[in-house]
């Protein structure tokens, strides 16, 4: 009884291209992500901000535990506007009296927010060189690696089987 179809041998180095071509379509992504995000920092005027309220916000987890994340409502000025957004709550910790530690000193701290001129709702607070400014960069480059590697692999082992 065959488990594979016939022929399958062939596919492999062919299949390791694609997977290689797919790595640095990745990358070429990646990279732009981090380019724009790059020009954010340096590009996009700031103001200051200050948080006017801060909660905490829960989750629970597959296995039950309860997991907690920060968001604060940060005020700032632009052009004499009044304007306010919520930050945070996206990343959730199982250190949940550390993070209300963090929340009950958050009110009156002072924020960066980095705003685009034409959008002033477009904002990120408190921006820098960070895997959470740069996320969508990162987890792209982790993934062009990992489908460069498997392409590498299904390339050597089709030429190895071909021999």
């Amino acid at each position: 009884m065959r488990i594979l179809p016939e022929g399958w041998k062939d596919g492999l180095e062919p299949a390791g291209r694609a997977f290689i071509i797919l790595a640095w379509c990745m990358l070429a992504i990646g990279a732009s992500a981090f380019a724009f995000k790059t020009w954010v920092f340096y590009a996009w005027p700031r103001a200051n901000g200050v948080v006017v309220s801060s909660s905490v916000k829960t989750s629970q987890s597959d296995d039950g535990a309860t997991l907690c994340s920060a968001v604060e409502s940060v005020h700032y000025v632009v052009d004499g506007r009044d304007l306010s957004v919520e930050n945070g709550g996206h990343s959730f910790s199982s250190d949940c009296d550390g993070v209300k530690k963090v929340v009950a000193i958050a009110p009156g701290q002072q924020r960066v927010v980095t705003y685009n001129k034409s959008a002033p709702g477009a904002i990120y607070v408190n921006p820098g060189f960070t895997v959470e400014f740069y996320l969508v960069a990162f987890v792209l480059a982790c993934m062009a690696g990992t489908f460069a590697f498997a392409g590498w692999v299904a390339i050597k082992v089709g030429r190895r089987m071909m021999r």
